[in-house]
């Protein structure tokens, strides 16, 4: 298990499995997260592979893999254009060196591109986050706010943060 937990960790295998997002109000399908899966390491949790990548150092590389994964996948689906796509990435990941030719840079011009921070240690470093949202919006992507009311972390966030999507958490 350690041996797959380790090469999923570092980017290997993962693949995109979407999910729609709906406007309440309209109840109609806006857009589409994409989730990092793992189908031909079988038996793997995306919570242990993330964290274990945070204990091997690789979570900038996990990181980057996912969001390559994500626009490749929407590439390569029927959405149409101008739709939503949130694509999570990890708070605590540092590294802001995103690949903006290739498929993040295609993805952004069919898509609204939202990168949605994840609960997972959203007041680890705050500097490190606020800087995080900086870039990604001087990019013109778009920040969510993700499960916002399962932690205190999110809700003290709301404000600092101002992000243009709140999702709130199921258990409000």
């Amino acid at each position: 298990m350690t041996d797959l937990l380790g090469t999923a960790a570092a980017g290997h295998g993962v693949v995109a499995a979407f999910q729609r997002v709906v406007s309440l109000p309209s109840e109609t399908v806006v857009g589409y997260e994409a989730l990092a899966r793992w189908p031909s390491l079988t038996g793997l949790n995306p919570l242990q592979v993330f964290a274990h990548a945070a204990q091997a150092g690789d979570l900038d590389a996990l990181d980057h893999a996912c969001i390559t994964a994500a626009a490749r996948g929407a590439l390569a689906g029927n959405s149409s254009d101008g739709m939503l796509l949130l694509v999570n990435c990890e708070p605590t990941a540092t590294d802001l060196d995103l690949p903006l030719d290739g498929a993040l840079a295609e993805a952004a011009t069919s898509f609204r591109v939202v990168f949605e921070l994840t609960e997972r240690g959203l007041l680890t470093d705050p500097g490190a986050l606020l800087r995080k949202v900086e870039v990604l919006r001087s990019r013109g992507f778009l920040i969510a706010l993700d499960d916002v009311g399962a932690h205190r972390d999110s809700l003290a966030l709301l404000d600092i943060v101002a992000p243009d999507i709140v999702k709130l958490d199921l258990g409000l």
